[in-house]
């Protein structure tokens, strides 16, 4: 895939690998995808995803086990961060990871995460309830998300010095895994199917290609409900120059309006799929990579 990109693809794409949070098993999996096997630089990922849910409720630093992962990563020489996070084992969730994750500490090794995920659905994961008539409901779990959200130092983040792209990855060798029970500590990467290597040079025939379109149509064309259920007023995406940065608290416009409104929302919800997404206009949710 690698291969395919560099030679085929306008721009740079970075290819990375999302694990899930399995301690037993975590740190071998970061060992092999980090490494760099000999004279083969497309070996590595670019960078490393980890689905994490340890940090439960009140959950701290320490017994949600996030100070492990801030040692383990801190001489990290690609990319990490939370693929995925959002505990909902406690309800409603509040969100307190947050403050960690943008903090002082975890920031030394990681880059921020994703909350999982935007759209309720049966795994009672959403921040945002879709319904069948293409309104949308904000949840309380969003609020909670926006409230620590507002808290993070923006300045400190700015001020981080980017360490991981000085350091050099290591070299894969079979000491790099510690438990091959579980892992396999053989680096050598199996051979391209017959195919492949011709499709590699050659390229696609006609493939769809992508490009930066102007974004025209910044207000949503349906109606987007509070917790009490009144109407947001005046959502719209606002566009920020080259030098702007969408950040927490800030580019955010709306207003709730009578409740009088509340019975529009009472209609069924149907799976995101099916929905019209209303992503960018209701989250205001950044992922700050540092």
């Amino acid at each position: 895939m690698k291969e395919y990109i560099s030679i085929h693809s306008p721009r740079p794409i970075p290819v990375g690998y999302s694990a899930a949070d399995i301690r037993n098993i975590l740190e071998d999996t970061w060992a092999y995808m980090s490494c760099e096997i000999k004279d083969s630089p497309n070996s590595r990922s670019d960078f490393f995803g980890l689905n994490s849910y340890s940090w439960c409720g009140n959950a701290t630093y320490t017994t949600s086990g996030y100070d492990k992962l801030v040692e383990q990563f801190s001489e990290t020489s690609l990319p990490v961060f939370f693929s995925e996070y959002g505990c909902n084992e406690v309800q409603p969730r509040i969100f307190t990871e947050v403050g960690a994750l943008y903090g002082k500490e975890m920031t030394k090794a990681l880059g921020g995460g994703l909350v999982y995920e935007y759209s309720q659905e049966k795994n009672d994961y959403g921040l945002v309830q879709l319904h069948d008539n293409k309104t949308a409901s904000i949840l309380i779990d969003y609020d909670n998300l926006m409230e620590q959200y507002r808290k993070i130092d923006v300045s400190l983040l700015e001020s981080l010095d980017p360490a991981a792209t000085s350091i050099k990855p290591p070299k894969c060798s079979p000491d790099l895994i510690k438990d091959t029970k579980y892992f396999e500590n053989d680096f050598k990467i199996p051979k391209a199917p017959e195919s492949v290597p011709e499709m590699i040079k050659n390229g696609i025939n006609n493939p769809t290609k992508g490009k930066l379109v102007e974004v025209k149509d910044t207000k949503p064309k349906y109606e987007v409900y509070d917790r009490e259920g009144r109407i947001l007023e005046g959502l719209e995406l606002k566009k920020l120059g080259e030098s702007q940065s969408n950040l927490p608290g800030e580019n955010t416009s709306g207003t709730a309006g009578s409740s009088k409104d509340k019975k529009k929302a009472a209609a069924s919800t149907v799976p995101s799929s099916n929905a019209l997404c209303l992503i960018a206009v209701l989250t205001g949710l950044t992922l700050l990579m540092v």
